[in-house]
């Protein structure tokens, strides 16, 4: 129990120190922490073990380096798997994100696959009008468009809008880019701002969950 209590501690300690570094623009080294983060977690620790991978694909996803954050979202959902989290409030948000990073790579097939999980566990979890639903919808939209299946993708951009609309003022620009969850969404802002100064929105959370 001891070990574990220290375990834990450390991971959150340099996962902290990894928040620290991120929001200077050290993405390297906050990427290194979140990786001593990970290691240092407790096996049991679900919550901390999916919040260290989220970060590290989070970084990953902003350099756009789509390979690197698929491993980690791949990892995240491993360890909810694992976990038996089928029921896990967080599950939806990490499938989104290893399906956005599935469709940045050009691997479609499994991005569908992903966020039609993800729906449905979002569906589940928060209800139909939810944001995190939206969201879904529209990614899962948007890859239906890439790939030439428009008759598809209009009516998934159209439930998202009536979704978002209520809540986000912005909602007309709704289908203009990608939808990312969680810490996905903060890295990839502060990363796109740097190089680009442009925004990307998402529901505001600390974790690779959203919208509690």
């Amino acid at each position: 129990w001891t070990a574990g209590v220290h375990g834990r501690a450390a991971a959150l300690s340099r996962l902290v120190a990894g928040d620290l570094m991120a929001a200077r623009d050290d993405l390297e080294e906050a990427a290194t922490l979140y990786a001593l983060a990970a290691e240092a977690t407790p096996a049991e620790d679900t919550e901390l073990k999916v919040e260290c991978f989220g970060k590290l694909g989070a970084l990953a996803h902003g350099r756009a380096d789509y390979r690197t954050a698929r491993k980690y979202f791949a990892d995240a959902l491993t360890v909810l798997e694992d976990a038996g989290g089928e029921d896990h409030l967080d599950l939806g948000g990490v499938l989104n994100n290893l399906g956005l990073a599935c469709d940045l790579t050009g691997d479609r097939k499994s991005a569908e696959a992903h966020y039609q999980r993800a729906l449905a566990a979002d569906e589940k979890a928060w209800g139909d009008d939810h944001l995190n639903v939206a969201a879904v919808l529209n990614n899962l939209a948007l890859s239906y468009r890439r790939a030439g299946k428009t008759q598809a993708a209009v009516p998934l951009f159209r439930r998202a809008v009536a979704i978002a609309s209520p809540a986000d003022p912005c909602a007309d620009h709704i289908t203009c880019e990608m939808r990312i969850r969680g810490d996905v969404r903060a890295a990839a802002h502060r990363e796109r701002a740097r190089r680009h100064r442009v925004q990307v929105r998402r529901c505001d959370i600390s974790h690779p969950r959203t919208g509690r």
